[in-house]
């Protein structure tokens, strides 16, 4: 058990950078303490962002919640928070409850083809 507290950390604040690549981001909204890990490798981005997206129809409509959320105006500001975020630094989005593959691209304005994320046009 000793050894397990020597691995714990209780970071403050809006993020937390674990190494040069890794970095955890307050996702407020789902539930208290809900964080998206940011990973940024060489010119590859991901965001795992957990629940904050549960259904692909929160990436075309990140308004929509579903009842799982605590607080749903503030999860639905995340969710755009995060899909602007993607979408600026050309990052795979790794949502925690999405079939298949699970991953999303995301680019300029929200759409979805083929489970990516396309300009509208």
């Amino acid at each position: 058990m000793a050894g397990d507290r020597a691995q714990t950390v209780l970071w403050e604040g809006d993020s937390y950078r674990i190494d040069e690549d890794l970095v955890l981001e307050l996702a407020p909204g789902h539930t208290a303490g809900s964080a998206v890990l940011r990973l940024a490798s060489g010119t590859d981005r991901a965001l795992f962002v957990g629940d904050v997206i549960h259904i692909p129809l929160q990436v075309l409509e990140p308004d929509h919640d579903t009842c799982l959320s605590e607080d749903q105006a503030e999860a639905s500001r995340t969710r755009r928070r995060i899909l602007h975020q993607a979408a600026a630094t050309n990052s795979l989005v790794l949502p925690a409850h999405l079939g298949g593959t699970g991953t999303l691209g995301v680019t300029g304005a929200f759409s979805i083809t083929d489970r990516a994320l396309r300009p509208v046009a």
